[in-house]
């Protein structure tokens, strides 16, 4: 079985009674001496897992629908004042032509549109940017020459202003889409959680498996993990793949990565690079945030080892390992 095919919503709901007070398994995590040390952590753990998903807000869908929507009105506009001024050339050109329009025509032509219609595939940011130079690049000749264009819906002048005002409001929706990616939890920040949540699990289960076997409470602590745990690996093997179906993590990943945070942006938001928490797989010896909970532990498993009498082949101290066949880990 692995953890890493849990979704963040099941490992939420998993880690949700240690960390309520006065819960039967919260009070059996206290009352067993190994693990009552861990309860600190595992509340730290599980609050940053909380923290770290955040579905993407109501007000950042709307900011994305409004953008895609003034990309288009922006590129329609292009396109159709593209159209109307080369129409307007090729008809000075007719006879008896009028070579001095016909130049200033063309100028203007070049003046709004220096790389014609690439525009129409340039960023939000970009159609902005060029907007704005438009707009401080056209003279009142300019204008009254456009004036002078009649168009579809009004002159060429009227399409140029509804064309600026588009890529001004594209400007600031791009701001404002900016400072929501800010404040918006990183893909990083949420894999980084999902893998301390694995680490501490399985630390806290070794301990458990190894000091509180007696217990009925512990048992029922870690069958209930066991359930969850069995439910997602067969969601796994029946969509033929190593991770969840919420996008959430795939088993033996080479570089540790604990999966995804269950819907947080990717819609535009940048990717984190690799998880710096390293790969330890579940039930590993790890180093870190792992090492620094066990660390004070070793007195106490030592002593339950002693209890079972096994104390004699370890003293006490050395890092946890794997349960002994004999502990409450159910046989698949």
């Amino acid at each position: 079985m692995a953890l890493n095919h849990l979704t963040t919503a099941e490992m939420a709901s998993i880690s949700k009674p240690w960390v309520t007070g006065d819960h039967v398994e919260q009070q059996a995590l206290l009352e067993n001496p190994a693990s009552a040390g861990l309860v600190g952590e595992i509340e730290l753990i599980h609050q940053q897992l909380l923290d770290t998903h955040q579905v993407i807000s109501a007000q950042y869908e709307e900011l994305k629908d409004e953008l895609n929507d003034r990309d288009l009105a922006f590129d329609t506009l292009a396109r159709g004042l593209w159209f109307g001024l080369q129409s307007a050339v090729s008809l000075a050109q007719s006879p008896p032509s009028d070579p001095e329009r016909l130049a200033a025509l063309e100028d203007l032509v070049n003046q709004i549109f220096p790389e014609k219609l690439l525009i129409v595939n340039r960023s939000y940011r970009e159609e902005a940017g060029q907007a704005e130079l438009l707009a401080s690049r056209l003279t009142a000749e300019d204008e009254a020459l456009l004036a002078e264009i009649p168009l579809v819906g009004g002159t060429a002048l009227d399409i140029v202003r509804e064309w600026l005002a588009v890529g001004a409001r594209l400007g600031a929706l791009e701001d404002e889409r900016t400072l929501l990616k800010r404040a918006t939890v990183s893909a990083g920040d949420a894999r980084r959680a999902r893998n301390r949540w694995i680490r501490m699990v399985s630390t806290l289960r070794d301990v458990l498996e190894l000091t509180g076997r007696e217990s009925p409470a512990i048992v029922a602590v870690l069958e209930r993990v066991y359930e969850v745990e069995r439910q997602a690996d067969r969601r796994a093997a029946s969509t033929g793949e190593a991770r969840a179906d919420d996008g959430d993590g795939g088993d033996g990943a080479s570089d540790g990565d604990a999966g995804g945070s269950d819907g947080l942006p990717d819609a535009g938001l940048p990717n984190e690079g690799a998880d710096d928490d390293g790969a330890d797989g579940e039930g590993a010896a790890v180093a870190g945030d792992a090492a620094a909970i066990t660390a004070p532990l070793g007195p106490i498993v030592a002593a339950a080892r002693e209890d079972d009498g096994t104390a004699a082949s370890r003293s006490a101290g050395v890092p946890l390992e794997a349960a002994p066949a004999d502990a409450v880990r159910p046989r698949q």
